[in-house]
C-alpha cells in the first residue's frame, strides 16, 4: 500500500486478519520505508473496517457515552524534551454538537483531573465524509476523532509536538449508569497497552475484583529488573462522580517491591476498564487494560 501525504510519501506492507464475505475488515500495517536522519521513524498499526461512509454529518455517530485511553509522548508547555503521557477519559455526547469529556492524565508523573463539575464541556466542529470530527478543545487536549462506527472512534491528539493517540469504544453496553465497584467483577486479564518507544514498566496479571477489593498475580518488567509472580493486593473505588461517568481508582500494593500501586480508571463494561498509572514519584506513566484485549490500533 502506497500513501502520498503532504509530509511525505509512506509505504506499507498489508497482512490480512479479517474478511467478511471477500471483504478486508480487519488488517495489521506496517511502514517498509527506510529511516534517515531527517525521518527517524517508522508506523505500524491496524486497519480496521468502517460503518458509515462516505458520511453525510459524522457527528451524528457520537450519540451516547464512550471510554478511551491514551497514550504516547509529550513535550509539556516550557519544556524541550519529550516525556510520556497516559490518559483516560469519557467522552458524553450531550445532543447537537456539545459534548462533555471527564479526564484523567499523566505527564510525565504530574497527573490532572477533570471530573464531575471540572469536565471539559466543548462541542464538536466540522466532520468530513471521512468521518474526521474536530473539537474546539485546546487545552489540556485537542482531540480529533475518525469515526470507526457508532460511539467508537480513534483519537489523535493534535496538540502541539504531542504524538498521542487512543481508541474511544462504547460505554458499558448492556448495562448503564449508576455504576458501582460490583459494575466491574470478577476475574480479568490485565496488561500495559501498546509497547513503548521509551523506557517504560510493562506488566500483565490476572487479577480479581469483588466489591471494592483486588486480589491477583502480576508479572513486571522495568529497566531495572524482570519479577514475576507478584502478589497483588488492594482496594478500588469510584470517585465522587464515578456514579455518572464510571471513573475510579486504584490502591494497590505488591510483594515483592515495587511496593505501591495508584491507578485511575474508567469502566468500559462489566468486563473491561482502561487505567492509567498515577503512583506518586513515577515519572513513566503507562495505560493498562482490565478485561477484554480486542488488540485495536495497538492500543488495548
Amino acid at each position: 500500500m502506497s500513501v502520498t501525504q503532504q509530509l511525505g510519501d509512506m509505504n506499507f506492507s498489508v497482512y490480512p486478519i479479517t474478511t467478511t464475505a471477500g471483504l478486508l475488515t480487519e488488517a495489521f500495517i506496517v511502514e517498509t520505508d527506510s529511516v534517515s536522519q531527517a525521518t527517524p521513524f517508522v508506523s505500524a498499526g491496524k486497519l480496521v473496517h468502517q460503518t458509515g461512509y462516505p458520511f453525510s454529518n459524522a457527528i451524528q455517530s457520537f450519540t451516547a457515552a464512550s471510554v478511551g485511553g491514551l497514550s504516547g509522548s509529550v513535550i509539556p508547555n516550557g519544556q524541550n524534551a519529550y516525556v510520556p503521557f497516559a490518559g483516560v477519559a469519557q467522552l458524553q455526547a450531550n445532543g447537537g454538537n456539545a459534548f462533555t469529556l471527564s479526564l484523567v492524565d499523566n505527564v510525565g508523573g504530574s497527573v490532572g483531573t477533570a471530573l464531575g463539575a471540572s469536565a471539559l464541556a466543548a462541542s464538536f466542529g466540522t466532520g468530513d465524509s471521512f468521518g474526521r470530527v474536530d473539537t474546539d478543545l485546546l487545552q489540556p487536549v485537542a482531540p480529533v476523532f475518525y469515526v470507526i462506527s457508532n460511539n467508537e472512534s480513534l483519537c489523535i491528539l493534535e496538540n502541539i509536538s504531542a504524538p498521542v493517540l487512543g481508541l474511544f469504544e462504547p460505554q458499558s453496553p448492556g448495562t448503564s449508569p449508576p455504576f458501582s465497584t460490583s459494575t466491574i467483577a470478577g476475574t480479568l486479564v490485565e496488561g500495559t497497552s501498546q509497547p513503548a518507544a521509551t523506557a517504560l514498566q510493562n506488566y500483565s496479571g490476572l487479577i480479581t475484583l469483588a466489591s471494592g477489593v483486588v486480589s491477583g498475580t502480576e508479572d513486571l518488567s522495568t529497566t531495572g529488573a524482570n519479577s514475576s509472580g507478584l502478589a497483588v493486593l488492594g482496594t478500588y473505588a469510584l470517585t465522587a462522580s464515578g456514579a455518572t461517568d464510571g471513573s475510579g481508582t486504584f490502591n494497590l500494593t505488591q510483594t515483592p517491591p515495587p511496593p505501591v500501586f495508584n491507578g485511575a480508571f474508567f469502566i468500559v463494561s462489566p468486563t473491561k476498564a482502561v487505567m492509567i498509572t498515577t503512583t506518586n514519584g513515577d515519572t513513566n506513566p503507562v495505560l493498562t487494560i482490565l478485561g477484554e484485549q480486542t488488540d485495536d490500533f495497538g492500543v488495548n
